[in-house]
């Protein structure tokens, strides 16, 4: 891609600090975090559509997998990226090589599906 520069060039991941946009749920038979995702998020049209979907449809359901679940809630706005790939190690040791780049990655899944927002970029 000629001509066309990264959003993160130079931004050191690490250092972002995400906070969510949507709602959840937690799944309490699967213990997991469920994102509640409006079906219309256009800023103009999207409320009113939202309003007059049936309450069953106006969301989109989005299941987190155990280590999205576990960093899910740890998003306040104070925690960054590095921070919360200190605490998915913890829990999760076998993630040892490559926590810090499968962390960042899964939060810019995040950030492109408009799910979170991070606060200093």
């Amino acid at each position: 891609m000629w001509g066309r520069k990264s959003p993160w060039a130079g931004v050191n991941m690490l250092d972002l600090i995400p906070e969510p946009l949507v709602s959840t749920r937690w799944d309490e038979e699967n213990q997991r975090v469920i994102l509640e995702v409006p079906r219309f998020r256009e800023p103009v049209v999207g409320p009113l559509l939202q309003r007059a979907m049936p309450p069953h449809r106006k969301h989109f359901l989005v299941p987190l997998d155990s280590r999205g679940s576990l960093l899910w809630p740890r998003m306040n706005g104070a925690r960054t990226i590095g921070d919360l790939a200190r605490e998915v190690l913890v829990a999760f040791p076998e993630d040892q090589d490559q926590v810090m780049e499968r962390v960042s990655k899964y939060m810019v899944d995040l950030y492109q599906n408009k799910f979170i927002r991070f606060l200093n970029l």
